[in-house]
This record gives C-alpha cells, sequence and structure tokens, in this order.
C-alpha cells in the first residue's frame, strides 16, 4: 500500500505537499496532528494510545518526555498537554515547558509540589 499526496502549485512555482493521507487511514499535514499522546505517568509510564510517539522518558517526579516515532522538522511548532489532579485542583499546572525536534516535555505541579498522574495527554501541532 501506498500513500496518496496532494499538491499545490501556483503558476512559476515549486509544488508544496498540502496533505498526505497515508496507507493506514491517517490525513497528514501542517494542519493535523503531528503526534499525540495519553499514557498513564505513575511508575513507569505506560502509553495507552497514540499517534507518532514512539516512547515516553520519565525525567523525575511530574516530569516527561514524549519521544517523536518521526521527528519534527523544526522545534517551531505548538505543544499543549492537560493532566488529572493528584491531591486538589488549587494549583495544578500540567503545561508543555520545552519542545525539540525529537519531542516535548511535560511538567505537572499542584501548589509547590511535583507530582506523578495517572492521566496525562499531550499533542503537538507543526512542520
Amino acid at each position: 500500500a501506498s500513500d496518496m499526496l496532494f499538491y499545490t502549485a501556483p503558476s512559476g512555482t515549486t509544488s508544496t505537499e498540502r496533505l498526505r493521507l497515508s496507507s493506514d487511514g491517517r490525513g497528514l499535514s501542517e494542519f493535523t496532528a503531528k503526534a499525540w499522546v495519553n499514557f498513564n505517568g505513575t511508575g513507569t509510564p505506560s502509553i495507552r494510545d497514540s499517534h507518532n510517539i514512539s516512547s515516553i522518558s520519565d525525567n523525575g517526579v511530574g516530569n516527561y518526555s514524549p519521544i517523536f516515532t518521526v521527528n519534527m522538522s523544526n522545534s517551531n511548532y505548538a505543544a499543549v498537554a492537560s493532566g488529572t489532579a493528584v491531591n486538589n485542583w488549587r494549583g495544578l499546572e500540567t503545561a508543555v515547558i520545552a519542545v525539540g525536534t525529537t519531542g516535548f516535555q511535560i511538567y505537572h505541579a499542584e501548589d509547590t509540589s511535583t507530582y506523578d498522574i495517572a492521566l496525562v495527554m499531550g499533542i503537538a501541532f507543526g512542520a
């Protein structure tokens, strides 16, 4: 099976790939998620489901790095994260704190402490 590619080519310019329908049925473009992950961050992080995420690095309590299967072309993409609370919702923060071509970093804190959490989700859009 092969991918189906869609290009645009304004007059006098070279063609640019705008959309790729992969043989597994996924649509890929700058406007679709390049990667997403849903994982359990307690103990050894465990991926429940994902797209373009090969693994999760455990950087310490409440600090995770989803690693891309296929790297981003640059670090100028948008990534966001979300997670559940451990103790309370006051002062809760689950955020992306760094991005790179090979993955991004998610951090979880409540008030002044970091925690490993059972439900962590992250998504990245870009080139």
